[in-house]
């Protein structure tokens, strides 16, 4: 399921064609879910054989300026990209 608080951002970002993994809206922290995380975020994954992981970044910055992007390669998992809506985790 989804958390309402990030529900519309991912369904943008999956409209526009990116993969999302993983999900949330702070709120399953709050309830004492001990994997979530305290604050809204979205994950997924890109084809880095396809993707300059540098170009991938700054056109999902582009997308959404305000937000705090990364993205991330290691050869056990492959390339995943991290949006934090609100900006940088912990600065709110």
């Amino acid at each position: 399921m989804i958390s309402p608080g990030v529900a519309d951002l991912v369904a943008e970002l999956n409209a526009a064609g990116y993969r999302t993994t993983d999900s949330g809206d702070g709120t399953n922290f709050a309830e004492g879910m001990e994997c979530a995380l305290p604050f809204r975020h979205v994950f997924g994954v890109f084809d880095f054989e396809d993707t300059d992981m540098r170009i991938f970044a700054d056109e999902l910055q582009a997308r959404y300026p305000t937000a705090k992007v990364e993205v991330s390669y290691s050869p056990a998992t492959g390339s995943v990209w991290m949006l934090f809506p609100d900006g940088e985790p912990g600065e709110r």
